[in-house]
């Protein structure tokens, strides 16, 4: 083995060394100690009363956004029998509510209500119904107003309006 090769694998063992005590140094700077009293076992997290009580906020909060959106049913351009006073309405609580409704139809030139719903539980409607007074032929502007009540004490906790043509033949 010549002289240069020699040297070569000195300088080569002396870098090996280096690198791996920079290694070593670096972990052990790296590392974390533990409390001499620490225990093996699960970790558990304990949340502030104020953090727990301002989680509860916000679950409440969304559930009740989620009760408060209401989706409706209703025929936009009903026809109605100028004898009979017969109305395909098609007013309806569809059944993802958790609300009941009313409908009530009133005439938007004079405010008359022509017709008033029983109570529509959620997935109900009332389709065909009977409207309170005959109507010449013609169309009439009117409003839907679907009176939302709680299902456990009937009380009326909003409503929606839609605008609807009667179509009277």
């Amino acid at each position: 083995m010549g002289k240069r090769t020699r040297v070569t694998l000195v300088v080569s063992f002396v870098i090996i060394i280096a690198i791996v005590s920079l290694f070593l140094y670096a972990a052990r700077v790296s590392s974390y100690d533990f409390e001499p009293s620490a225990m093996d076992g699960g970790y558990e997290m304990t949340v502030a009363p104020e953090v727990q009580r301002m989680a509860q906020e916000l679950a409440a909060q969304r559930q009740a956004a989620q009760n408060s959106s209401v989706e409706i049913e209703i025929n936009g351009e009903p026809p109605v029998d100028a004898v009979s006073g017969r109305c395909r309405l098609m007013a309806g609580n569809p059944a993802k509510n958790q609300v009941d409704f009313c409908v009530t139809v009133t005439l938007d030139a004079t405010g008359t209500r022509l017709y008033q719903s029983p109570v529509l539980k959620p997935g109900e409607r009332a389709a065909y119904v009977t409207l309170e007074q005959k109507l010449e032929p013609g169309e009439y502007p009117a409003t839907a107003e679907f009176a939302v009540l709680d299902p456990e004490t009937g009380v009326m906790t909003g409503a929606v309006d839609a605008g609807i043509w009667l179509r009277v033949r």
